[in-house]
């Protein structure tokens, strides 16, 4: 598993070890919770590569599917050759939604109460790039409800589960009260709670 904000600003390497760019976008199929490809912001010369024109400002972004990547350590790295890229780049994609759309958004209770914000998400791309978790940095308000300890200076981060959202447009409403929160918590607070 990666935690998205490990994801991006990564640099992403052909398999015949060309750097491509970096990772700029993550797309996300909201109705699956699945990332179904990855925005590369392409280094200037290897546009033609991912079928791309080059831009007179700026840097072109390419997306490409999750299939294509072999591994994800220091560098993300693709299992395509740089000179046969354009396969797997999705023309024309315009994801609808993306992982940093969702960061920043209000996560509230079923009964409308507010929890916190949305933080950062963990994808799991050793199993077909689902988003199973996703962090929720919670409101000072309901800390003791949910029964976790703030650490002096820092706001405390929750794990919940994508699962666990109801509805998600301008707010994430989540199908767990607070005290359901506070219940799934306590099942293993070491895996759950930073």
């Amino acid at each position: 598993m990666i935690e998205l904000n490990d994801l991006y600003h990564k640099e992403v390497l052909s398999a015949n070890a060309k750097l491509i760019g970096v990772v700029d976008d993550v797309a996300l199929d909201l109705t699956n919770w699945k990332v179904p490809a990855i925005g590369i912001k392409i280094n200037k010369g290897n546009e033609l590569f991912l079928n791309k024109k080059k831009k007179f400002v700026g840097l072109q972004v390419a997306m490409v599917k999750v299939e294509a990547i072999r591994s994800i350590k220091d560098m993300v790295t693709l299992n395509v050759e740089m000179e046969n890229m354009g396969g797997t780049v999705l023309e024309d994609f315009k994801a609808q939604n993306t992982l940093e759309d969702q960061i920043g958004k209000r996560v509230l209770d079923k009964s409308g109460r507010e929890i916190g914000t949305v933080s950062s998400f963990q994808i799991d791309n050793e199993n077909n790039w689902s988003v199973p978790m996703f962090m929720v940095t919670v409101e000072k308000t309901v800390v003791p409800e949910i029964g976790i300890k703030k650490k002096l200076g820092q706001k405390p981060i929750i794990k919940l589960r994508t699962s666990d959202i109801k509805n998600n447009a301008d707010v994430m409403l989540l199908a767990l009260d607070v005290a359901g929160i506070k219940d799934f918590l306590e099942k293993k607070p070491v895996s759950r709670v930073n």
